[in-house]
């Protein structure tokens, strides 16, 4: 391998920008809209300049986790690799997946190492000629940037410097601190790419309308996700994980085959409930599953049988007649009323037992609410739980829910009722999932090498 390989299509004029800035210690930022081709761009980047680093053995690859590198990032590296130098893994490079993940260039005997955004403090040991990271506005900390510039100093290196790409998350975050600023920050040695949705000659037909259909409730958050700009996001402090463009999905429907999880929260007149599946997910080569939130009550219920009435709306007992019913929620279902002769999982239970096979797995001890909040962000964080763009309340539940300050406490403010849906998410998600280890689910690869 030469110290430039030889380009096959031509590459994007900011990754040519990019690449023809050889600035020493210098960080490139790329704030992009969803789909604008920031990822794609950014592997490309790293890989030309492994190449001109031919003598430096190692780089550095970050990603949230370790599942989103091998989702997202390697089949990015894997793409451009062929699209621009015609390289074909297990021919000229090799894939290891995992915790140890890394891409090993034969010819050169150069490493791309990779490293999860949420294991930091892991990330040390072998200098690096550069790095680059993806979806850095997931996040939760710089930690991870700090390692990275600490070890950027591979003495064999032409070129250090360091690229990392992500959507605008709001203006609250480090991401924010780090990246919001024209297009150079000379005190800082950074420079700041902004790349549009619709810039990307290659995205898919109707997606950027897909995008508006999403957000357009939202123009902030739209503005952010098309244009990728930064700029201020509406966002409470218990759900701190929930972010739109990873945790808000369209392309989602019911299953006949598999459980609806009706979830219940009775704190509050009208009623909560929310409809969830656990649903099969295969991106990047890897399958897996994922509780989706599919449907909601309309907030205007006022009791348990108007609430049961919406459900049944919503899923024709005709379609559903065979599909089991797991009823999941608040504890306090369990405890009866002075204005009624049974609890409300009883009633529940009445209303729905003629229509469909219907289960109350409900526990009978809440969790903590620390504990609780814990999981759920654990798993908005590990994309193992989404929510459908039609439910509203849900979504504004996990937006504006707050806790109150110092405390472990959600805040309840007068004559809200916005708490109650992702109260009711909560309770199933929590003690569905309580001993998974989200770091390393099992999700077998179903295409794809994985070779030493």
């Amino acid at each position: 391998m030469t110290e430039a390989a030889t380009h096959i299509t031509e590459i994007p004029w900011w990754v040519f920008d990019r690449l023809e800035d050889k600035t020493q210690d210098r960080t490139n930022w790329i704030t992009g809209g969803l789909g604008s081709g920031k990822t794609y761009g950014t592997a490309l980047w790293h890989i030309q300049r492994c190449f001109d680093n031919y003598r430096s053995p190692y780089s550095w690859i970050v990603g949230p986790t370790y599942a989103k590198l091998e989702s997202i990032y390697i089949p990015a590296f894997i793409e451009a690799f062929y699209n621009q130098y015609r390289m074909v893994d297990g021919v000229h490079y090799s894939v290891v997946g995992g915790s140890a993940l890394r891409i090993k260039i034969k010819r050169t005997g150069q490493e791309i190492l990779g490293h999860s955004a949420n294991k930091w403090r892991l990330m040390v040991g072998e200098n690096i000629s550069h790095w680059s990271a993806t979806e850095v506005g997931y996040y939760p900390s710089r930690d991870w940037y700090d390692k990275c510039q600490s070890r950027a100093r591979c003495p064999k290196a032409a070129i250090i410097q360091g690229q990392g790409e992500g959507t605008p998350e709001g203006t609250e975050n480090w991401y924010a601190e780090a990246a919001n600023f024209d297009e150079i920050d000379i005190e800082r040695n950074a420079t700041r790419t902004i790349l549009h949705t619709e810039d990307n000659t290659h995205v898919r037909p109707g997606y950027v309308e897909k995008l508006k259909q999403i957000y357009g409730y939202d123009l902030g958050r739209l503005e952010s996700y098309l244009y990728g700009r930064f700029v201020p996001f509406t966002k409470g402090t218990a759900y701190w994980e929930f972010l739109h463009s990873r945790n808000v999905v369209l392309d989602v429907k019911p299953s006949k085959h598999l459980p609806l999880l009706l979830c219940w929260d009775f704190n509050k007149s009208p009623l909560a409930w929310v409809v969830m599946q656990r649903q099969p997910f295969e991106r990047g080569g890897y399958r897996y599953f994922r509780f989706v939130a599919l449907a909601e009550s309309s907030g205007k219920s006022r009791g348990l049988l108007d609430a049961c009435a919406e459900f049944i709306a919503q899923f024709d007992p005709k379609e559903y007649r065979d599909t089991p019913v797991h009823v999941y929620g608040d504890c306090s279902g369990y405890f009866g009323s002075h204005l009624a002769s049974s609890d409300a999982y009883d009633q529940i239970n009445q209303a729905l037992r003629s229509r469909y096979r219907v289960s109350i797995l409900a526990a009978k001890a809440a969790p903590g609410i620390e504990a609780r909040l814990n999981r759920v962000n654990a798993l908005m964080a590990y994309e193992q739980y989404v929510v459908a763009a039609w439910c509203r309340n849900l979504i504004k539940s996990h937006t504006n829910t707050g806790l109150k300050k110092g405390m472990w406490q959600i805040e309840k403010p007068k004559d809200e009722d916005w708490t109650h849906y992702s109260d009711a998410t909560g309770y199933p998600l929590f003690q569905l999932t309580r001993e998974e280890d989200l770091e390393a689910p099992n999700k077998p690869r179903i295409f794809g090498t994985n070779l030493n």
